[in-house]
C-alpha cells in the first residue's frame, strides 16, 4: 500500500494530566501486547498461548525499559511528523530483538518456553517479510493527529492479513482517542474481524472500558452471529446498550431473537418488503433498541449527503460526469443532487 502505520508509534499524551498520561500509556501496551499476539497465533488456541503471552508481556517491558528505545521516542516527537528523527522511531523490527533469551534475562528456557519463544520469532519475521508486515513495521506517513481519521483495506489476499492489517488501522485510531478527552471509534463490516480472538478481545475491552477514556464505540455488521460467537461477544453486546437494525433477511429473524432476545412480533417487521428504504420519500426505515426500549423511526438524510454515497453503478457514472463538467465540487454535489431527486 502507498502508507505506512507504525505499530509501536505511541500516542502523543503531552496534553493531558501526567496521571492519565500513565493510565493511557498502559493502556496501549495492553493493546500492543493483544495485537502481537494476534500476529502470533491468528486464530488458532493453543495449550502454548499463555506461554506466548507471558513472554511477549515480558519482551515489551524490556523494550519500554530500554533507555535508548526512550530516547528515540523523545526525539521523534520533539522533532515532530516527518522529521528524520521521526523516520528512526522505534518499530517492530526493534520489538523484535527484545525476543530473545538474552533480552529477556531468563533464569532458565525450559522447552515450553523455548518453543514459545521461537514461534515468537518466527511469526513477526514471517510478517516483517510480508508486503502486511512492512506497512505496520515502518514510521507512519500519515499524521495521527487528525480531528477525523478514515481506513480503507484495500486488496487484500486472506482473512488473516484483513485482521492483522485492521489492526494497524486500529492502532492508529486507538492512538488518537487515547490523546483526546473525548473521541467515536467507528468500526465497519466488523464480523471479519472477531474471527479473530485477539482482535475480538481488543474490541470488547475497548466497548467495557473505552468509556473511561472518553471513547465511545460503534460498530457496524450485517448480523450479530459473528460477534456472539467470539469468546469477547457477551462483553461487547453487555457494554453496546444502544442499537440501530435496518432491513434483514427472514433468515436472520432467529439471530435477533436468540442472541439480541428480541421480540419476534417486533424484529419480524424488518425484514418485511415495507421496511425497505423508500426511494419517492428520500428516507430509510429503521428499529432504535434504546437500552431495551424500542421505537421505529426513520431517517432523511440530506439531498447532497445522499448525492456524495450513491454507489450504484449507473449513480457512480452519472457523479463522475456531473463532477468533470465543475471546477468547484461542491456546485458539483449540488447538481447532482438535483439530479437524483429528479430521478426518483
Amino acid at each position: 500500500g502507498k502508507e505506512s502505520s507504525n505499530l509501536f508509534e505511541l500516542p502523543n499524551l503531552r496534553s493531558l494530566p501526567p496521571s492519565l498520561q500513565q493510565e493511557r500509556f498502559e493502556d496501549y501496551k495492553d493493546f500492543l501486547a493483544n495485537a502481537i499476539l494476534a500476529m502470533v497465533s491468528g486464530n488458532h488456541r493453543g495449550e502454548s498461548q499463555d506461554a506466548v503471552r507471558s513472554l511477549i508481556a515480558l519482551a515489551l517491558k524490556a523494550f519500554f525499559g530500554d533507555e535508548l528505545i526512550r530516547d528515540r521516542y523523545a526525539a521523534a516527537y520533539t522533532n515532530g511528523f516527518g522529521s528524520d528523527e521521526w523516520q528512526t522511531m522505534p518499530t517492530l523490527h526493534d520489538f523484535l530483538g527484545f525476543c530473545s533469551h538474552e533480552r529477556l534475562r531468563l533464569d532458565s528456557l525450559t522447552g515450553d518456553t523455548k518453543a514459545a519463544l521461537e514461534t515468537i520469532r518466527l511469526r513477526l519475521r514471517f510478517w516483517l517479510s510480508s508486503r502486511v508486515g512492512q506497512a505496520l513495521a515502518q514510521p507512519s506517513t500519515f499524521r495521527s493527529d487528525a480531528r477525523l481519521l478514515i481506513f480503507a483495506l484495500r486488496n487484500l489476499s486472506n482473512d488473516e492479513d484483513a485482521a492483522i492489517l485492521s489492526l494497524s488501522a486500529y492502532s492508529a485510531a486507538l492512538r488518537r482517542a487515547l490523546a483526546s478527552p473525548a473521541s467515536i471509534f467507528f468500526i465497519d463490516e466488523s464480523p471479519i474481524l472477531f474471527e479473530f480472538d485477539a482482535i475480538a478481545a481488543l474490541v470488547g475491552r475497548l466497548c467495557a472500558n473505552g468509556a473511561k477514556a472518553g471513547i465511545r464505540v460503534i460498530l457496524s455488521a450485517q448480523d450479530p452471529d459473528t460477534i456472539a460467537k467470539s469468546p469477547s461477544g457477551a462483553k461487547i453486546f453487555q457494554n453496546l446498550t444502544t442499537r440501530l437494525i435496518g432491513r434483514i433477511q427472514p433468515t436472520a429473524i432467529d439471530s435477533f431473537t436468540s442472541i439480541l432476545k428480541y421480540p419476534q412480533e417486533i424484529i419480524s417487521r424488518n425484514a418485511t418488503e415495507s421496511f425497505f428504504p423508500k426511494k419517492e420519500g428520500f428516507y430509510s426505515q429503521w428499529l432504535l433498541d434504546d437500552n431495551g426500549i424500542f421505537t421505529f423511526c426513520r431517517y432523511y438524510p440530506a439531498f447532497n449527503l445522499l448525492a456524495v454515497v450513491a454507489n450504484n453503478p449507473h449513480e457512480q457514472e452519472q457523479r463522475t460526469l456531473v463532477l468533470s463538467r465543475y471546477s468547484d465540487k461542491f456546485l458539483a454535489v449540488t447538481e447532482f443532487s438535483r439530479q437524483l431527486i429528479q430521478t426518483n
